[in-house]
């Protein structure tokens, strides 16, 4: 996800996610390799590509407004495991101090609209606005897997 998709409030394509545990062994295409190291058959393989059903209305569901912005690319587009992590989570454009004005995610207006001093070092006041946090409205129980076509 780029700053400026995130900005214009629409992402039109297949999102990046990262599990903290994925298949070892095995990958599913297009994935061409895996770093997992999780056996059993409730593993999942990097590569499987993922999405909300079609036919689901996610304005009827009560979510974050930055989550509902992911849920609905995840629906039209899917998400694809792409590596593993230390926490779920999507792959999203890292600022790298390339904005003057403050930090697109954080700053007070920003992406995704933390209230006042969520930018500043060492605020509690982040961990109301990380993502992690907020993404636990999605229906992560409502995602379906694709095809999944083991490699090895």
């Amino acid at each position: 996800m780029t700053i400026a998709e995130l900005k214009r409030g629409a992402i039109n394509h297949v999102l990046g996610f990262s599990l903290p545990q994925t298949m070892a062994g095995h990958w599913s295409e297009p994935a061409q390799r895996t770093d997992g190291g999780t056996e059993g058959p409730n593993a999942i393989p990097e590569g499987t590509i993922f999405r909300l059903p079609a036919n689901m209305n996610l304005d009827a569901v009560e979510m974050d407004p930055f989550t509902r912005m992911i849920a609905k690319a995840v629906q039209k587009h899917g998400m694809i495991v792409w590596d593993i992590s230390g926490a779920a989570g999507f792959r999203a454009e890292n600022p790298a101090n390339q904005y003057k004005d403050g930090h697109p995610y954080w700053k007070e207006g920003g992406i995704l609209r933390c209230p006042k001093g969520a930018d500043l070092p060492n605020n509690q006041v982040i961990f109301k606005c990380w993502p992690p946090a907020r993404l636990q409205s999605l229906p992560w129980k409502e995602l379906q897997a694709l095809q999944v076509r083991l490699a090895k």
